[in-house]
């Protein structure tokens, strides 16, 4: 019986305040909303936690690049961390009302099939596109 009057102690004190204000959380580096490409079949959705997923398709056939993670500002920039993949970061550029993707590290090699390539790709934000991107299966990435 002692030792859960312990334990309830404990979890008291946890829940203490430091004193200290709270910090608060570093502003998202990216606007929130879809970017996409010309024909509107490529994109990055961005929530507004920084969730975000992209699909990037090749230029002819069905080959793509595509990854669920999060957006995020770091000390070399704004990147795009893979869920559960922290050995991967793509590296994006905001460019006015744009991103653009950069040249990925080789450990980023496993989301992109066929002849898909992502460096260098431009999606704009607020395209006017027939359609919303979709994954392989039609669904929409956002």
């Amino acid at each position: 019986m002692k030792y859960w009057a312990w334990v309830m102690a404990g979890l008291a004190l946890a829940g203490c305040s430091s004193g200290e204000p709270a910090k608060e959380a570093a502003p998202l580096p990216l606007e929130a909303g879809l970017y996409a490409d010309d024909g509107g079949r490529s994109g990055l959705c961005v929530g507004d936690g920084g969730e975000a997923t992209f699909i990037l398709y090749a230029a002819q056939g069905t080959a793509n690049c595509m990854a669920q993670g999060q957006v995020s500002a770091g000390e070399g920039g704004i990147v795009f961390t893979p869920r559960g993949d922290d050995s991967c970061r793509f590296p994006l550029n905001v460019e006015g009302g744009a991103v653009r993707f950069g040249e990925p590290p080789a450990t980023c090699a496993y989301y992109c099939g066929g002849e898909a390539k992502i460096d260098g790709r431009l999606l704009e934000a607020g395209r006017d596109t027939t359609a919303d991107p979709t994954d392989p299966a039609g669904d929409p990435i956002c």
